[in-house]
């Protein structure tokens, strides 16, 4: 049977049984919805996930507030791109912590964007419920390849990639971020 068939509840029971080392493992491919807002990586890119893996991919979205973002609109700026999921418990558990920190080195130029592996309803209801104070994107299929090409290869939620001001991937995590975690990964741009 592929995942295309399964009812929303036994996928969630599905990827739930795959958890592992603080992430949720994600089998297989979703189909993409019609409520996906991110667009695929440009024409031309690799689908090698071993080319330029310091590159951070490009790849462009529509926001909670509607707003077209690419990861262009921080160029020069640190970005922390979280790859999570309502359905993800350790990812919920860390976004508090991801507000926090857009809260307080925002203002020292860096940006938290989220990239959910999600409808986009729940996503939006999350993000209004939560008070979250950072871009969110989301969607499935090209959700999972930009994952992939962000160098999560284990697709394992969540996954959190580090850019560089000059827009290469300084680090990369797997599973869920805690304040010593956080601050091992933010210390590679201070």
């Amino acid at each position: 049977m592929s995942v295309r068939r399964l009812s929303p509840r036994i996928l969630l029971v599905l990827v739930a049984l795959g958890g592992f080392a603080g992430g949720v493992l994600v089998s297989g491919r979703l189909a993409d919805s019609p409520s996906t807002n991110v667009a695929a990586p440009a024409p031309g890119a690799s689908d090698d996930p071993t080319v330029d893996t310091d590159l951070a991919p490009p790849f462009r979205f529509r926001d909670q507030d509607g707003r077209e973002r690419s990861l262009a609109d921080w160029a020069g700026r640190p970005v922390l791109v979280n790859f999570w999921a309502t359905w993800c418990p350790p990812c919920l558990t860390e976004i508090p912590l991801l507000v926090r920190t857009q809260a307080h080195e925002g203002e020292n130029g860096l940006q938290v964007v989220g990239i959910a592996l999600d409808e986009a309803e729940p996503v939006a209801r999350f993000w209004a419920e939560h008070g979250v104070n950072y871009p969110t994107a989301s969607g499935a299929e090209v959700v999972l390849d930009l994952l992939r090409r962000f160098g999560g290869t284990q697709g394992a939620l969540p996954f959190t990639a580090l850019v560089g001001a000059d827009g290469r991937i300084v680090t990369r995590h797997t599973g869920i971020l805690d304040e010593s975690s956080l601050a091992a990964l933010l210390a590679h741009v201070r």
